[in-house]
């Protein structure tokens, strides 16, 4: 019970936490930019960029929105990224699962308003915007099946229906990407889960490209 207890305070602690430390991980220099920022769904992603393409990653294991928002929008400043990939808001759900009533309707409203803005941060920059969707855990633990269950899939759901993407922004449906064999353990993916929404994503990377090259030919 006190396990329990510890392990619930501190996931809804974390909805508070600090800004993450600003860290950049690159590859190759490349004609177009892609940026991926956001939790470890990030952090994890293999940087194996398309011929063509730079990858910028800035990924913080189990941070969450808050955490990640503002070096997120130094990053998109920096760099100027022709592509931008969000992926955040688990680890928000994972602390609202503890809450309840309005203290759990703000958090959610929150999170969702802090994706939104850093989504118009990236195309107010002139950068393609794609939001992964979110990803409930499947196949828990049977600890973390007792005491979160179902909640952070529901804070999840919560969290994507208040969530207010501008026009032009995509929302990739992450989860009928992942597949039944997509996972390396009940919340993060595995390489092959990657390479599906890498597939995916490919026709995002195509036109911001293009729209790159047409707008170098018009200055």
């Amino acid at each position: 019970m006190l396990a329990a207890l510890a392990y619930a305070a501190i996931r809804v602690t974390n909805l508070d936490a600090p800004p993450a430390p600003a860290r950049i991980v690159q590859t190759n220099a490349a004609r177009c930019v892609a940026l991926l920022v956001g939790d470890s769904g990030i952090s994890r992603w293999p940087l194996r960029p398309p011929p063509g393409w730079q990858l910028k990653r800035m990924g913080f294991p189990g941070a969450t929105t808050a955490a990640i928002a503002g070096p997120a929008r130094a990053a998109i400043a920096a760099v100027r990224p022709h592509l931008i990939i969000i992926n955040a808001g688990g680890n928000d759900a994972a602390g609202i699962a503890f809450l309840g009533g309005e203290r759990r309707r703000a958090e959610i409203a929150r999170s969702a308003a802090r994706i939104s803005a850093l989504a118009r941060a990236g195309q107010a920059s002139g950068a393609s915007v794609v939001v992964l969707g979110l990803v409930p855990p499947a196949n828990q633990p049977w600890w973390r099946a007792l005491l979160i269950g179902g909640r952070q899939a529901a804070a999840m759901a919560a969290i994507e229906a208040a969530t207010r993407l501008p026009a032009g922004v995509t929302r990739l449906d992450t989860s009928a990407l992942i597949g039944a064999d997509g996972r390396s353990d009940h919340v993060h993916f595995n390489p092959a889960a990657y390479a599906r929404i890498d597939a995916a994503l490919a026709p995002y990377r195509a036109a911001a490209c293009k729209a790159y090259g047409a707008a170098t030919a018009a200055s």
